[in-house]
């Protein structure tokens, strides 16, 4: 099956109905606010409360015991901050929090409502004043059970002080939440591994290691003389001059209010690029419309840090021969749930999500905007008419690269090319935690474990079968929700574009009308799917999978 196949199928609203009760029925005695989840996994760690939908050490140990473990590739998510909807700290201190932030470190948020537990990821993170402000940019609006078909869209704003603000639709409004602030350690060197003063010089580090780790592994940054924070959706090593650039490219308009901050009135995408010369480029176009709002250069002292828990797995020529390690090794690696990153050219990213058919392993690059490119000192940065660029590449050397117009359908497709590309995978451990087949059966783990992962602020992976064609289909979700009257969990998966086989065995291309493929899959096995055109406020369809297999990992 290719991603979002335009092929009508049958409602199912009253087996979602009868599926969700009996849910309730299954789960009403592992409601959230009265099982201990801390217990099973740090059992040293004896002094626990269970506040709201997760628990919390009170014996004021800051950390469990568990975050001590020398190898950071194997250190959790450590809960280091919680408070009430005012604001109020509820447990940890928000300025180990800050200094996490400062650090480099990975962030995700837990919002604990009434009826439900909501995680998200982090696009990127902003001190402002004493309070921090995080952006969260890939949401559906939903019933529940049904993605709205109505501009589906939505973009949030979660602050230390309490205060959410949801963007949808040209419309935001304010709520007050009680959060749940995570952080996962990167590198066990308390240090970025380059850092450099706002006139481009360096302050400590090898750019020669920047050099290394740009290539192989996902870099996060922070302007330390402004507080802020995020990661770097695609980096650039210049094997001419040397400089390295990154670019981010998930950031909405923010204006500060008081102790929180929200989306400005009219909203904009805010693209930037950072160089070790110390230069920073922002272009900023419409949300939704291929409209300027303006750009300009700064200068900026910047921080690099490196996710140091990643490794080449897998390397080959422009005829997908094998030039280091072994194919089946990483399609092992893949389908387990590791992370996948790759190197193109002399542009590196984590790629949106993977596929494994056959004997090719192919995925989507789709956190890169075309840089101007020529001779010039200007060369990385992004060019005026701003246009996403996306990559599909495979194992078998074939890459598809193609251009499209922000807020735009214009697109324009480059020839195909054979090229040696070198394939990385993160080395943190990935287990299963619940495995479906057809009809919801559960076949490995139960969805306790998963509910109970949820809590506990670990990542999640999918691996979704459509059918046997089709192949492994990995991807990250964006949110994850813990319903709790039922105790189900919903997980959001945005970062798709739809594709279909080409003439060559088991490789794969953008559609020519393409769209945006949204996921929204259930433990109880069910997956919702909502498609949406490129460039255009239109949807094409609101289904359901009549059948699929789901496995979901969790790395905690």
């Amino acid at each position: 099956m290719v991603l979002g196949r335009n092929a009508r199928m049958s409602g199912e609203n009253a087996r979602m109905s009868e599926a969700g009760r009996k849910s309730k029925e299954k789960f009403h005695t592992l409601h959230p606010r009265h099982i201990l989840i801390a217990d099973t996994m740090n059992p040293r760690l004896l002094h626990w409360t269970c506040l709201l939908a997760a628990c919390i050490p009170t014996n004021m140990q800051t950390s469990p015991p568990d975050l001590e473990i020398k190898n950071v590739c194997e250190r959790p998510w450590k809960m280091v901050y919680a408070h009430s909807e005012e604001g109020t700290a509820l447990f940890g201190r928000k300025d180990q929090l800050v200094d996490d932030v400062i650090a480099g470190k990975e962030v995700k948020v837990t919002l604990i409502q009434t009826d439900e537990t909501y995680s998200m990821r982090v696009d990127n993170v902003n001190k402002q004043g004493s309070e921090l402000c995080a952006e969260s940019l890939y949401h559906l609006a939903h019933n529940g059970t049904h993605v709205d078909t109505n501009a589906p869209r939505r973009f949030y704003i979660v602050c230390t002080s309490g205060y959410v603000s949801i963007l949808q639709s040209g419309e935001q409004k304010l709520l007050q939440v009680t959060m749940y602030w995570y952080t996962k350690d990167l590198t066990d060197r308390d240090r970025p591994v380059y850092s450099s003063f706002i006139d481009g010089s360096r302050a400590k580090g090898r750019l020669e290691n920047l050099w290394t780790a740009g290539r192989t592994m996902p870099l996060r940054a922070v302007m330390r003389d402004r507080g802020y924070s995020f990661p770097m959706h695609n980096v650039l090593v210049d094997s001419t001059t040397g400089v390295v650039n990154g670019q981010n490219v998930k950031h909405l308009g923010q204006t500060v209010e008081g102790n929180y901050t929200k989306f400005t009135p009219n909203p904009y995408v805010w693209y930037s690029s950072w160089s070790t010369r110390g230069s920073r480029h922002n272009v900023r176009w419409s949300l939704d419309k291929h409209e300027p709002r303006g750009s300009n250069f700064d200068a900026v002292a910047l921080d690099w840090h490196a996710d140091t828990c990643w490794r080449i797995a897998y390397v080959h020529d422009a005829n997908g021969n094998s030039e280091f390690g072994s194919l089946e090794h990483f399609k092992a690696q893949v389908r387990e749930g590791h992370r996948v990153h790759v190197k193109v050219d002399d542009v590196s990213a984590v790629v949106s999500n993977v596929r494994v058919s056959g004997d090719v392993i192919s995925a989507q690059i789709l956190d890169t905007v075309v840089r101007r490119g020529g001779n010039n000192a200007s060369k990385h940065d992004i060019r005026d008419h701003t246009a996403h660029a996306w990559t599909v590449a495979h194992t078998s050397g074939t890459v598809r690269k193609y251009e499209y117009l922000v807020g735009s359908s214009m697109r324009r497709q480059l020839p195909m090319t054979r090229k040696s590309l070198s394939w990385s995978v993160d080395t943190r451990p990935w287990v299963t935690v619940l495995r479906t087949e057809d009809q919801g059966r559960v076949m490995e783990g139960n969805p306790h474990q998963l509910r109970r992962a949820v809590q506990q602020g670990a990542s999640i992976r999918i691996n979704l079968q459509l059918d046997s064609k089709s192949g492994d289909f990995l991807t990250e979700p964006d949110s994850l929700r813990v319903d709790d009257p039922s105790g189900v969990v919903f997980a959001q998966a945005l970062q798709h574009v739809s594709d279909k086989k080409t003439n060559k065995p088991e490789e794969y291309e953008l559609q020519p009308s393409a769209f945006y493929w949204y996921l929204m899959i259930s433990s109880l096995g069910d997956v919702r799917m909502t498609a949406w055109y490129v460039g255009k406020n239109q949807r094409l369809y609101d289904e359901r999978a009549p059948s699929a297999n789901v496995t979901w990992f969790a790395n905690f």
